[in-house]
């Protein structure tokens, strides 16, 4: 065997090795900045109140915007995505953080700050946060369950860090130097986009498409995805689970204030949830995988409605700060799987063809409902006077996403039928040396992806023909088959496409 043929195949070229370990290495440490960003809200939203002195709803609605916008950007990251490539997307984003952060030093109104703070920072916070989680999915197949939970464990460290770190800042350098301060730890995320450099798997798909800007589009907001039933379960679970993750990232500081905990104490209690969260985003991603893994599905609806029944109960003991303190961990413990199994459910249900659509899609749904929330909670508090009926809420909805969950295991048969239709293809040498470069381009055919959805992923190969009846076989028979072929000719191997390496 010449050193050609022992060379990784391109599909393969960083993916689940090299440089894809430096890739999530950067990813993690984004996650950690961007989420400091997002949980920081809750802090800035106190001293906003304080400063500008206008009503609970509307102050509020700066910081819905902001941590809304992360997930509204989710189809326009893809598409950057599609158009251009993770690591380009990524730089956008982080400009547009810088750009926002610190325009906001210069701010004197909570109109104008709506713009830059709410609008441009949030929208940079997007677009990184969606190429951090498509590059994930596109560098890492086996190890994509501990890839994940590794990188989102970054977004536990970044809530640990914002609640006493940004209340630092306020009691420094006031509010306008704390965004100064801000928009200067933003410019790191530069660093981190020029490490995200595409890997081999990114670079085939792109040319796989040979998109125009019109072709972006429909790959980024692919409409086929509309048709699995269990993902638009999904979506719809997103939506209101979102709503009530708004109002506690948004409120819960002010609410223990209202409570008698000083703003010092209420900041710490974001860092209480990421205390909780950063464990088990770890073990969730851990308790992740293709054969012996736990269901994404089943986990989601675990973590949902015991979220709901925590949150439900909490004004019942929230008198008391150490009694804030324990809901803190505790939820934050539940929400950090939840948010772990953003990528493993689209994969899983959608396909890695359509990994940057469906993680649109999720972070689109997240948006709606994040938006919605702190303004609904503000108008709530401005007529009762009360956050406990607010809380009440956020509990209720999220049981109700927990229950469209379970509603979306009625087509979950679908996805099985597909999966005995399909062929492992690891466990088959019905293609020799190049078993291991189908392994790893079309390993998700075992989580439910369509046949059709294959032939796209393999048609720059001259294979395809090969491929459509591996789909539409037996494996005892294809292994007939194949046996006569080896008898008359050399299986010409995959690994000489012509797609370049990273």
């Amino acid at each position: 065997m010449t050193s050609e043929t022992t060379k990784p195949p391109p599909m393969l070229d960083g993916v689940d090795h090299g440089w894809a370990w430096m890739a999530l290495g950067a990813c993690f440490l984004s996650n950690v900045m961007n989420a400091y960003f997002t949980y920081a809200a809750g802090v800035l939203n106190v001293a906003l109140l304080a400063r500008f002195e206008e009503n609970v709803a509307f102050t509020a609605l700066v910081g819905s915007v902001f941590a809304s916008l992360l997930s509204l950007t989710g189809p326009i990251s893809s598409f950057l995505v599609n158009t251009t490539n993770c690591r380009i997307t990524h730089l956008i984003g982080s400009a547009m953080i810088f750009v926002g952060f610190s325009a906001s030093f210069f701010v004197k109104s909570l109109n104008v700050l709506l713009i830059t703070y709410g609008i441009l920072a949030g929208s940079g916070t997007g677009l990184v946060a969606a190429s951090i989680l498509i590059k994930l999915g596109l560098s890492f197949d086996r190890y994509q369950g501990i890839a994940v939970g590794v990188a989102v464990a970054g977004s536990g460290i970044g809530m640990f860090l914002s609640g006493p770190v940004t209340q630092f800042l306020l009691d420094t350098y006031g509010l306008n130097g704390a965004f100064l301060f801000l928009g200067g730890l933003s410019s790191q995320g530069f660093v981190f986009a020029i490490i995200m450099r595409p890997c081999g798997r990114e670079i085939l798909e792109k040319r796989k498409r040979g998109e125009t800007s019109t072709d972006a589009i429909c790959n980024s907001l692919d409409l086929s995805i509309v048709r699995n039933k269990t993902f638009m379960m999904v979506l719809f679970s997103n939506v209101l689970w979102n709503v009530s993750y708004a109002i506690l990232l948004i409120h819960l500081t002010n609410f223990a204030v209202t409570e008698g905990s000083t703003p010092a104490e209420g900041a710490w209690l974001i860092t209480m949830i990421g205390v909780g969260s950063i464990f088990n985003r770890i073990l969730t991603g851990l308790s992740l995988g293709k054969k012996n893994g736990l269901d994404p599905l089943l986990l989601q609806f675990g973590f949902l409605g015991l979220s709901g029944l925590v949150t439900m109960v909490f004004p019942l003991f929230s008198g008391t700060y150490n009694g804030q303190c324990v809901f803190a961990v505790v939820f934050g413990f539940y929400s950090g799987g939840m948010i772990t199994l953003i990528t493993p459910l689209v994969v899983h249900l959608a396909g890695v063809s359509q990994v940057a659509a469906g993680v649109g899609g999720m972070y689109l749904s997240s948006g709606i409902g994040g938006i919605l929330g702190p303004p609904l909670a503000g108008a709530i508090y401005d007529a009762w006077k009360t956050y406990e009926y607010t809380f009440y809420l956020a509990g209720a909805l999220f049981i109700a996403g927990a229950f469209f969950i379970l509603v979306s295991s009625v087509w979950r048969g679908e996805i099985e039928m597909k999966e005995e239709e399909h062929l492992d293809i690891k466990e088959s040498n019905i293609l020799g040396g190049s078993a291991m470069f189908l392994a790893g381009s079309m390993s998700h055919l075992a989580e439910g992806t369509s046949p059709s959805i294959a032939r796209r992923a393999m048609k720059l190969s001259k294979h395809s023909l090969l491929v459509d009846d591996v789909l539409r076989s037996s494996h005892s028979s294809i292994l007939a088959r194949e046996q006569q072929k080896v008898e008359s000719e050399e299986l010409q191997p995959l690994n000489r496409l012509s797609v370049p390496s990273c």
